[in-house]
């Protein structure tokens, strides 16, 4: 979603906060990753049931409740070594960072909503809400998509003046004024069709 977001912004201050929130995703990820290998090293203290989404004892994809649901080993959380709350941190926390850009916090909700919440109100099992939510990604991002139709197809495509709104289905203003420039070279001149019928009449 930040990608996305920082794809379709021109305003250069933006642009310049989605690099750094691009930036600390990808150190989250590659943190977060570590935790898998670091388990290795230092074995997982995990005695009970599991508290954060996808901590397991063992590698693997098995049957949940009503979808797939995966186990990855992870080291135990330190200062240094991030729960996988991180995850959360960096999806979440910049669409409120970013709350004077229009529509920042809607989507943000939005987001959550129909993504972790629902699917821990669909499952309890924490390794199967993880693959639920990545299947409601799809629906997610289809939906974003369409919502930015406007911008993606109208603003960016490269006919502007050819393709008209999906939700209002008026045509974008280099459209229309297009199309009213052909209107009037269309519509003859009364001064011209008065001068043609006096002609005419004399004839």
């Amino acid at each position: 979603c930040h990608v996305i977001n920082a794809s379709l912004t021109k305003n250069q201050k933006y642009i310049d906060r989605y690099l750094v929130i691009k930036r600390l995703c990808l150190i989250g990820g590659f943190m977060l990753f570590g935790r898998f290998l670091l388990t290795y090293q230092w074995p997982q203290t995990m005695n009970g049931p599991s508290t954060e989404w996808l901590r397991g004892p063992k590698l693997c994809t098995y049957r949940g409740n009503y979808h797939l649901a995966w186990s990855v080993p992870m080291a135990d959380p330190t200062y240094v070594i991030p729960g996988a709350a991180i995850h959360s941190f960096l999806m979440f926390a910049p669409f409120f960072a970013l709350y004077e850009k229009k529509g920042m916090i809607i989507q943000g909700i939005f987001l959550f909503a129909f993504g972790p919440y629902l699917a821990g109100l669909i499952t309890p099992n924490l390794m199967e809400q993880a693959s639920i939510w990545c299947f409601f990604s799809i629906a997610q991002i289809a939906i974003m998509l369409f919502c930015i139709r406007e911008t993606l197809i109208i603003n960016w495509g490269r006919n502007k003046s050819g393709h008209a709104s999906l939700l209002s289905g008026k045509q974008s203003g280099a459209a229309t004024a297009t199309t009213t420039t052909a209107t009037q070279n269309d519509t003859p001149d009364e001064n011209v069709v008065k001068n043609n019928r006096k002609q005419r009449k004399l004839a």
